[in-house]
């Protein structure tokens, strides 16, 4: 148990004190015993009668005494160590009745002694893991971290730390655990034992997880939704290119019956059908890729690509609207840790509302523009600007609320779910109002290391 693995350092005070008395009392009865003796008493006779007895005298005085003092520090003795097994028993019933799991090792890892509570979270016994390493139950992703630690305490270069590891639960499922770890030391001054406490972090992170996957639904919902609305502009950016297609290879089949068809002629217009399938297939693309469902995958990629693909694909709806996007880019290839289509999401989502802002103003107002700068040396800047009507002080109050909309059509979801994915990268989604007319959206993103700053 955790308790009898502490060491006592004895005290050696209660032996020093009846030496230390016993040289004392020694010393002065050779000093004095004599001459008060002498002073004492007159007759000769009777003087060297008791100097037989002198030596006999000191005995029976020195060994009342030692009696005396040795009697007095065993009932104290008595008494600390009744203090000690009270002590004892107190620490032993927090130990065991502890709501958090305590499980203490030794410097190899081995298992020393867990509360029931450990016991609880493992699902074994006690003696099921005594003297077993902690690897046992280890998830095996995590143990070399657990090595490391392990190493660096049993050399003393680390007293406590805290980290998150997974376990194995005697039944298979997988326990998540935040470990604060803390070294005991011997009284030779080395590391002698750990003791840790494990935080069940299960439910929570299976919360965390039910939470994304919520999360993944509903944007998934908020994109299908937005491309629906976009779906007008989508069936005119994809009947161009199939009516050239159309054009392109009918002239090629009269070239081809006029039985004197030229090469060149008929080449071209086979390459404008390519191009123009292309253009068709790159719009299909980057549908799919919106639409598409599945888990969040993050990935390194490029803030610019990024915003320059989404404007592609808004640029369909906003030629619907006579609205134009202009994009600055002031900031030299952004680096980000992203869920690509998420963040894309995000883009479409305020652009699709600039333009909603923008349409219904005069001509040489109707733009949207897009701006991505580098704020400091750790977040990217994006601001989508429209120059429509603003947002009035009502609306602004609940504008991230989930089914909140100022639009005559629409769930209301895009600007709530816009705001949870940039939280949950690590950002931050806000509006300005512009100076003359119209609203700023704006929202920052971690910059990943090594992105130039310039």
């Amino acid at each position: 148990m955790l308790m009898d693995s502490v060491l006592r350092t004895p005290s050696h005070k209660p032996a020093f004190r009846v030496a230390a008395i016993y040289t004392i009392i020694g010393a002065l009865w050779v000093l004095l015993s004599d001459r008060l003796l002498v002073a004492m008493v007159s007759d000769v006779h009777t003087i060297v009668a008791l100097e037989s007895y002198k030596g006999w005298i000191f005995v029976m005085l020195t060994g009342l005494l030692i009696y005396y003092l040795v009697d007095t520090q065993s009932t104290i003795n008595a008494k600390y160590q009744e203090q000690l097994r009270e002590r004892d028993d107190e620490l032993r019933l927090t130990f065991q009745n502890a709501p958090t799991a305590i499980i203490t090792f030794d410097l190899c890892g081995r298992f020393l002694s867990l509360n029931q509570s450990a016991c609880d979270l493992f699902g074994y016994s006690e003696d099921e893991l005594r003297g077993t390493s902690y690897k046992e139950i280890t998830y095996e992703e995590d143990m070399k971290e657990g090595d490391q630690l392990l190493a660096q305490c049993a050399r003393g270069d680390l007293k406590t730390y805290t980290f998150e590891n997974r376990y194995i639960h005697k039944d298979g499922h997988i326990i998540h655990g935040r470990v604060h770890n803390g070294t005991v030391y011997g009284t030779d001054g080395r590391p002698s034992i750990l003791v840790a406490q494990v935080e069940d972090l299960t439910k929570r992170r299976k919360a965390e997880q039910e939470a994304r996957e919520h999360r993944e639904r509903l944007a998934h919902v908020d994109r299908v939704s937005l491309l629906g609305e976009m779906a007008a502009g989508i069936a005119h950016e994809i009947n161009q290119p199939l009516t050239a297609i159309s054009n392109y290879s009918d002239a090629a089949r009269r070239r081809v019956l006029s039985n004197n068809a030229d090469p060149e002629k008929l080449l071209s217009s086979l390459e404008k059908v390519s191009e123009q399938a292309h253009r068709a297939g790159e719009v299909i693309r980057r549908l799919r890729a919106l639409v598409k469902k599945g888990t969040s995958q993050r990935e390194c990629a490029d803030i610019n690509d990024l915003v320059r693909d989404t404007v592609n694909l808004a640029a369909v709806d906003a030629r619907i609207h006579d609205v134009s996007i202009d994009v600055d880019i002031r900031a030299a290839a952004p680096t980000v840790f992203v869920d690509n289509i998420q963040i894309q999401q995000v883009i479409l989502n305020l652009l699709r509302n600039a333009i909603d802002a923008t349409e219904d103003e005069p001509n040489p107002n109707r733009t949207v523009r897009a701006v991505i700068e580098i704020v400091d040396e750790e977040l990217v800047e994006v601001s989508v600007e429209d120059s429509g009507v603003g947002i009035t002080e009502d609306s602004a109050e609940k504008l991230f609320s989930p089914f909140f909309t100022t639009k005559k059509a629409g769930m209301g979801m895009g600007l709530s779910i816009s705001h949870s994915i940039i939280n949950a990268h690590g950002g931050h989604l806000w509006f300005s109002r512009n100076p003359e007319r119209g609203t700023t959206f704006h929202f920052t993103l971690p910059l990943e290391e090594g992105t130039p700053h310039d």
